[in-house]
Parts: structure tokens; C-alpha cells; sequence
């Protein structure tokens, strides 16, 4: 391994290109290339695969606040290259990285000693990165746009712990075990938490369509 960690791990989410045999092979099997081989490719597409959902949750964890997103990020990929090694497939990797990103974004709220709640402005990109998939067709573009900024304000509105199961579920797809284990509480914790925070972000959403409504 002749890169320096946090020169291979910032290096990880950059622009690359692979083969198409190598972006095929699983996470296991690419955990196995860079543990026993230290192959930096495997490293490379095994971050890439992933980074997406882990920004998400990283977003809702530091309510969107990119100073600390990115500061987490590189911890969380730093983390990640020393000890990969210790995985041993108890359960998805996925579920391993959102573990791993949740323990060390607490570790960095708490070192900071506060958790922000002043939130700096978002373009449009960062917004479809949170809530993908806009039409092509401009008047709905901007419809959907108008909806998926109503929806971030109102997802910022959530505590830490609402935002994050809305987004392992809602967003990410995460079957509840896993949920569980990420978030380090009983299932039915994770399903009353969901619940509950469900419904507060609808009664937010509909608060923000009364009063448009009313003026």
C-alpha cells in the first residue's frame, strides 16, 4: 500500500473509471481484494457504491450543515480504511458503513461540544441529491422543485434521531433489523421512532400549506 490513508481516502470519491468486471464484483468480495490484496481499486469502488446514502444520512445527522458533513465524511473514510479489516460480515456492509457513520458523527458533535442548527443555504443540486428524481419537463421541474424545498425545510424541523430513520427508511430502504443495528436500539424503538416522526413531518408540511394558503 504505497498511498498514505487519508491521501486514498479522500481519493476514493473522486472522478475514476474501472472496468465493468470490476464494478460488477460484490462488497464482499471487494472487501476481500483490499484487506488481503490492498488493491486500491477495490477500496475505490466499494466507497463510490456507497457515498451517496452515506451523504444522505450525513445530511440529516448535521442538518445539512456541509462544514460538518464534510468533516465527518473524512473521518467516517478514514475510519473505514483502518478497519476494514475487522468486518466480518455479521451483517450487510451497508449496514456496517451506516453504523460507522452515525457512531463517529455523534463522536464529532460531541467533540465540538454543539450541535448546529443554523443552516447555511442549498442549491438545487444538493436538495436532487437528498430527494432524486425530477421530471425533464420544466413546468414540473419546477413544481417538484418547489415541493422538495418544502419538504428539506420541514425535514430540518426534526431532531437528529427523527431525521435519521425517516432517511434509512424512507430514503435508503433499509429493512428495520438493519435500522436497528445502525441506530443501536430495539426494533420496535425503530418503528414507534418512525412512526412518530412520519407524523410530525406531515403535520409540518401541512402547517406550510395552511399558512401559504392563507396568505
Amino acid at each position: 500500500m504505497a498511498a498514505e490513508p487519508e491521501q486514498r481516502c479522500c481519493g476514493a470519491v473522486g472522478p475514476r473509471q474501472w472496468s465493468w468486471r470490476e464494478t460488477l464484483k460484490d462488497d464482499r468480495t471487494l472487501i476481500q481484494e483490499f484487506t488481503e490484496q490492498g488493491s486500491r481499486a477495490a477500496f475505490e469502488i466499494l466507497v463510490r457504491r456507497h457515498v451517496h446514502g452515506m451523504r444522505r444520512m450525513l445530511y440529516g445527522i448535521f442538518s445539512g450543515n456541509r462544514e460538518d458533513m464534510e468533516d465527518a465524511e473524512q473521518e467516517i473514510l478514514l475510519a473505514l480504511f483502518q478497519n476494514l479489516g475487522r468486518f466480518r460480515g455479521e451483517a450487510s456492509f451497508k449496514t456496517y458503513l451506516y453504523r460507522l457513520c452515525r457512531n463517529k458523527s455523534i463522536d464529532l458533535l460531541r467533540r465540538k461540544g454543539r450541535e448546529r442548527r443554523v443552516l447555511r443555504s442549498y442549491s438545487e443540486d444538493r436538495a436532487l441529491l437528498l430527494l432524486p428524481g425530477a421530471s425533464e419537463d420544466p413546468e414540473e421541474m419546477a413544481v417538484r422543485s418547489s415541493e422538495r424545498t418544502e419538504i428539506l425545510e420541514c425535514l430540518r424541523k426534526l431532531d437528529r434521531d427523527e431525521r435519521t430513520v425517516v432517511i434509512l427508511k424512507d430514503l435508503e430502504g433499509l429493512p428495520m433489523k438493519e435500522i436497528s443495528r445502525i441506530m443501536a436500539i430495539p426494533v420496535g424503538t425503530v418503528k414507534s421512532r418512525l412512526h412518530r416522526s412520519r407524523e410530525k413531518l406531515v403535520q409540518l408540511i401541512e402547517g406550510r400549506e395552511r399558512c401559504a394558503a392563507e396568505m
